[in-house]
């Protein structure tokens, strides 16, 4: 059940894109491995409890679990434009959209 330190999720991003030989099969892979070991190790210095509330401006007690989903992670769907770069080299590509899945599972 542990979950890596969220803090460090945008250090690995920035590590995996540009520590990683991505042209090469095998030390591609050698280098997400690595990437993947230092970002799940154990570093006591980050580690954030995620039962951890705090308390808003309003006096409402939220976890970080509930920050990130449903403050982050929305504003990440709607305020984030990455640069037209990366969109036309496929560094960021939108996976899938929550609305066209339910259209697919309704005809399943």
């Amino acid at each position: 059940n542990y979950v890596p330190p969220m803090g460090a999720l945008p250090s690995f991003l920035l590590k995996l894109s540009l520590d990683v030989n991505w042209y090469e099969e095998k030390p591609c892979f050698r280098g997400i491995c690595d990437e993947l070991a230092a970002f799940y190790k154990i570093q006591p210095k980050m580690y954030i409890d995620h039962s951890t509330t705090t308390t808003t401006s309003r006096g409402d007690n939220v976890s970080l679990k509930w920050i990130i989903q449903h403050t982050i992670l929305p504003a990440f769907r709607t305020d984030f434009h990455p640069p037209n770069v990366l969109q036309k080299e496929n560094c960021v590509v939108k996976v899938a959209a929550l609305e066209k899945l339910y259209r697919i599972f309704e005809r399943c």
